[in-house]
């Protein structure tokens, strides 16, 4: 899950470095823009994912199908 959400940021990260290798100005503006949109998109999946896995945890596997309406 970790190296997910990280090769994630990487991908977004070099997103920003090749839109600076263009040098455009108004593309390293909007480059850096998206690198924050995503950034901040990305960590709030990743908050996301660690509160399912501890409801899950808490909750157990039978719990959890049960709290999702399945049995």
């Amino acid at each position: 899950m970790g190296l997910v959400w990280v090769a994630m940021e990487a991908a977004t990260l070099s997103t920003v470095l090749w839109s600076r290798c263009i040098a455009a100005a108004s593309l390293g503006e909007a480059g850096w823009k998206y690198f924050i949109l995503c950034g901040v998109g990305i960590a709030q999946a990743l908050f996301g994912t660690i509160l399912l896995y501890i409801a899950v945890r808490r909750l157990g596997a039978e719990g959890a199908t049960r709290f999702c309406g399945r049995t």
